[in-house]
């Protein structure tokens, strides 16, 4: 019989267990990190975090990881694990993650899934007004106010960086650059 992964985290790793899986994959957490964090478990639990049980904090290092190392995610294995998120909001975050991705075809298929979604739970229809939508979720169906997530290029290692820190990113970004 082959090797089969698990596609979710069990269980789903939420606070300092999360901060340190963040901090291992590069985003600026007051946390320990853990050396080598499994990429795609700590960007489930942070968008889990996120929509789920509203900490922004985590959801914006999530989303300005991806915008910067999009290219070494196994989005494979996000395609499959998605679908078996716990929340409705999740699975929307993420859709409209993909959609922002949509010229990477390794998104395609998660892209498809359109359930929308307010990032807000209370407010949200009045900072869309007052503030327009978040350009990087401006054509998906994430209705991201802009500024509710916070962008700061200091809170995430740059590539160079973060591949002398974490060797799986590392080998993924060969992996990428022979491609």
């Amino acid at each position: 019989m082959g090797f089969s992964r698990t596609l979710l985290p069990d269980p789903m790793p939420t606070g300092d267990e999360l901060d340190a899986m963040l901090a291992g994959i590069g985003c600026a957490v007051a946390a320990t990190p853990l050396r080598d964090a499994n990429i795609e478990d700590a960007l489930l639990g942070a968008v889990v975090s996120g929509m789920e049980e509203d900490d922004l904090r985590r959801l914006g290092l999530a989303v300005q990881w991806i915008t910067l190392h999009a290219r070494a995610i196994n989005a494979d294995r996000l395609v499959r694990a998605v679908p078996l998120l716990p929340g409705e909001r999740s699975r929307a975050c993420w859709a409209a993650i993909a959609r922002w991705h949509k010229t990477d075809r390794r998104w395609k298929r998660l892209a498809g899934r359109r359930e929308s979604a307010d990032l807000l739970r209370v407010g949200n229809p009045f900072q869309m007004q007052r503030r327009g939508p978040d350009p990087r979720f401006a054509d998906t169906a994430l209705r991201v106010p802009a500024g509710a997530l916070r962008e700061r290029p200091g809170d995430i290692l740059e590539p160079t960086v973060l591949a002398k820190w974490h060797s799986g990113y590392r080998h993924r970004i060969m992996l990428v650059s022979r491609t």
